[in-house]
């Protein structure tokens, strides 16, 4: 069951103090204030929600979303299912990178809640034993200041009563900034990145989350080491999904 704490408390804060819309900066109306989004109706309709897509990998394409693209059917990944909320594109690619590198948590707090109402119900039902968030190497922690994804997942948390384990999961080498990176260079930058606890994933469901997954390196690596541990199955949720396969 959802707890509407959360949302109920910022909907009064919202009356009380009138909020801008977090993209276009104009006082959000009173129906908008009430409804809880951080986003005025003329910013929501700009959002590129993700639509159909791959069920394996999220991939955006075309028709139903119980399909898999033609990779995932060649080459299978490592998870079981992908859950994500948008499409890597503006206005969030903007949102999400003002957030990550500027520090602007506040836009943070408002992704998440958004992630939580539209799919936190879906995680909820996906009956997982843990969200494990994929963790930062201590010294990007050390130089970001906080996991995005930790903060990215607070509200679904704290509304879903979600099991949150940031500490299942580990990062042992640093590795360097995959931005520009194509495909196999990313893959290769994390060979042997993550190592896990075997004990406490052991016959466990694992949720694996982050915040945007590009080319799935990333998810791919962090998976197949939660499955070698002994996780029983690894799905994964992510904020938004490019459309590289």
């Amino acid at each position: 069951m959802v707890d509407n704490r959360l949302f109920f408390n910022q909907t009064h804060i919202n009356q009380l103090w009138p909020t801008p819309c977090v993209l276009c900066g104009m006082t959000l109306s009173q129906t908008e204030s009430q409804s809880s989004s951080p986003l005025c109706s003329h910013c929501w309709q700009r959002l590129p929600w993700l639509g159909g897509h791959c069920q394996r990998c999220a991939l955006p394409m075309p028709g139903d979303d119980q399909l898999e693209c033609g990779q995932c059917q060649q080459t299978p990944p490592p998870w079981s299912r992908a859950y994500a909320l948008f499409q890597y594109r503006e206005p969030v690619r903007s949102l999400i990178q003002q957030y990550k590198y500027q520090q602007q948590l506040q836009l943070g707090a408002s992704l998440g809640g958004l992630w939580a109402r539209q799919l936190g119900h879906c995680l909820e039902t996906d009956e997982a034993d843990a969200i494990v968030p994929v963790p930062l190497h201590w010294r990007r922690l050390w130089q970001r200041g906080f996991n995005q994804v930790i903060e990215l997942l607070r509200p679904m948390v704290q509304a879903y009563a979600l099991n949150l384990q940031p500490d299942w999961l580990r990062r042992q080498h640093y590795a360097h900034s995959q931005t520009r990176m194509n495909k196999k260079a990313r893959s290769n930058n994390l060979q042997h990145a993550f190592i896990c606890d075997a004990d406490k994933v052991r016959d466990k469901h694992i949720m694996l989350a982050d915040d945007v997954m590009t080319t799935g390196a990333t998810a791919h690596a962090a998976s197949t080491c939660l499955l070698d541990a002994g996780a029983r199955r690894v799905d994964l949720a992510v904020l938004a999904r490019t459309d590289l396969a």
